[in-house]
């Protein structure tokens, strides 16, 4: 069963880490962040294309994202944890994206 846990927490961890925040978001308002500005899916192009509301929450996504990665929530690390926080960085480090 901890194996099977394992697998599913690895899964979903790489998963969190391909998710394209700013994408998404610009998606929803029919513009492909890649295509404008400096091209880079962030949150400053965000601001600069769409307005800093809809940058304020790509950037909020973000932040949550990376503080899930380095574990800044309080908690001692458990193993499970610490897999799971090393597969949310694989895709970042591999530079794996959701096209």
């Amino acid at each position: 069963m901890q194996i099977f846990i394992a697998v599913v927490l690895v899964v979903a961890a790489y998963a969190l880490g391909t998710f394209p925040s700013a994408a998404i978001i610009a998606g929803k308002k029919n513009l492909d962040i890649t295509k404008v500005g400096s091209g880079n899916p962030g949150a400053s192009n965000v601001i600069r294309n769409l307005g800093w509301k809809t940058g304020l929450a790509v950037f909020l996504l973000d932040r949550q994202r990376r503080q899930l990665q380095s574990g800044s929530r309080g908690s001692s690390p458990t193993t499970d944890m610490i897999l799971f926080r090393t597969c949310v960085c694989l895709p970042r480090f591999l530079a794996i994206r959701i096209r």
